[in-house]
Order: structure tokens, then sequence, then C-alpha cells
């Protein structure tokens, strides 16, 4: 009984942390575009991935069997075997660093009550296959307004903005006391590489895995993320409980509206863990 209790108590936003899942394919796959090491339209191999490091053999696949896709489709239809070939070539160092400038692992500066930084490994500690499970958003935590404050990002043109839920104070007058404007950290990326990522983003929604949020007259952009829980005190992922996530902005041309939706253990039989299906 305790549980709804410390529910409403919590600002779940800003202190409950999730693995985000496929949510973080986008940032591999613009570092790809940003640095041309990948061709756009080159087909890559998406069939199953076997990989070995210090005698321990891995195979990464997909939810859906594919066989070749461009970078494109690598994320409209979320190919773990795909952006784990685009981020072998990206490289640890460089996903790290933009992990970091994208707000993860650290608190966002909003100062609301309970936030927490998530977890997000120092690069010294990540392990043989740590590069792959992280461009698919396992091995690391994040909050809702981290993965918000990231997405913004790649909406506005690469602008790092510290969160603030205020917009204006005014007096009893209705007179504007004190207005809080924008306050940007940092800046990533460029103009061009961001643009050829909202239509990655956008084909998410027009005919990949997130189609159920098509609407006819909204251009909207965004992603997925179905993310198998670790089970307590385990280092293995649960077979029925889900973290659902999806990820997106809208209007696509002129973005003015960011959102993060966050399922915590939908249900599993009638397939709603899918995020496809719910978030």
């Amino acid at each position: 009984d305790a549980l709804p209790i410390l529910r409403a108590m919590q600002n779940l936003p800003v202190s409950f942390m999730f693995e985000p899942g496929s949510v973080m394919k986008p940032i591999s796959a613009l570092l790809a575009i940003e640095s041309g090491i990948i061709d756009a339209e080159e087909k890559i191999d998406c069939r199953d991935y076997h990989l070995e490091y210090n005698e321990t053999k891995r195979i990464i696949k997909d939810s859906h069997e594919h066989k070749y896709l461009n970078m494109k489709d690598i994320i409209a239809y979320s190919s773990n075997v795909g952006i784990s070939k685009i981020v072998e070539e990206v490289g640890s160092r460089n996903l790290y660093n933009r992990m970091l400038d994208l707000g993860f692992g650290h608190k966002t500066g909003s100062n609301l009550h309970g936030e927490a930084s998530g977890i997000f490994r120092k690069l010294e500690d990540w392990q043989g296959f740590s590069l792959h499970s992280i461009s698919f958003g396992q091995e690391l935590s994040v909050t809702a307004l981290q993965l918000a404050g990231a997405y913004c990002t790649l909406a506005n043109g690469g602008n790092v903005l510290e969160p603030h839920i205020l917009k204006e104070v005014r007096n009893e007058d209705f007179e504007v006391t004190k207005k809080i404007l924008p306050k940007v950290l940092r800046k990533v990326s460029d103009k061009k590489s961001l643009n050829t990522l909202k239509e990655y983003l956008q084909s998410v929604v027009e005919y990949g895995t997130a189609t159920a949020a098509k609407m006819p007259n909204l251009s909207i952009a965004g992603k997925t993320g179905t993310a198998e829980k670790l089970i307590r005190g385990e280092s293995a992922y649960s077979k029925d409980k889900y973290t659902s996530v999806f990820a997106g902005f809208f209007p696509v041309e002129s973005p003015k509206y960011a959102m993060v939706i966050v399922f915590d253990e939908p249900r599993y039989n009638d397939f709603s863990y899918y995020a496809s299906m719910s978030a």
C-alpha cells in the first residue's frame, strides 16, 4: 500500500531513472552523419551479429529480422545490429563525449527537487560490449527530463538548454516582475547534420516503428524504445518486464514541442510492452 503514496510524492520525470532503449540510437547516427564515415545510401548487413570479446560471445539480434538497411532505415526500423555496426565506426570516446554533452550522467541544472543525475559509467569503466549496448540504450539509466532535453537539442539546432518550468513571474497587478530567458549551456553538432537526422526521425513516424503516432495534419519526428528491465539483484534482463518509451518533437519543419512518454512495466500479454503499441 505504500507504493502509490511514495509515487505520488515523487516528481517522476526528474527522479525516476530507467534504461532508455532504442531512443538513444539517433545519437550514434548523428555522430556518423557529422563525420561522413558512412554513406547515407550504404547498405549495412543487419542480420544477427556475432561478437566475441575475451572469449565471451554475444549475439546481437533485432526484434524483427532485417537483411540490409541504409542508415535512415536502421533508425526507422530500429535495428540493434545496424546501430551496433555504425557505432563501431563512431568509436567509444566520441559516443561518450557526446552523451555527456547532451546531458546524460549529470543533473540538468533545473533545480527541481529530487532530480536524479542518471547512471552513466566513466569511459574507463566500459567493458567489451559496452559500446554496442550503450548505442541502443542499455548499460545506462536516464530521467525523462534528461531525455527531453536531449531531444530538444536535436530539434532546436544543437543548443543544449538549461531547463526551467517558469516562463515569467507576475505580481498581483499582473505585471511581469521577472522573465526567465533561455540559457544555452553549450552547442553540439551542426544544422546540416541535424536536418538529416530530423528526416531519419520523421521516417520513424512515417513508415517505421512509430506509425501509431502519425497524424494527418502534423509532422512528427521521434524514436521508440522498448527496453528490457534488469532483474533486481542480478545482471540478467527480465523476459516480461519492460520500459516502453517514445521521445519526439513536432512540427518537424519548425519544432515547438518536444515530448517524452514512458510506460513502466506495461502489459506483456497483449504486446503493450512494445513502445510501438503503447508509448
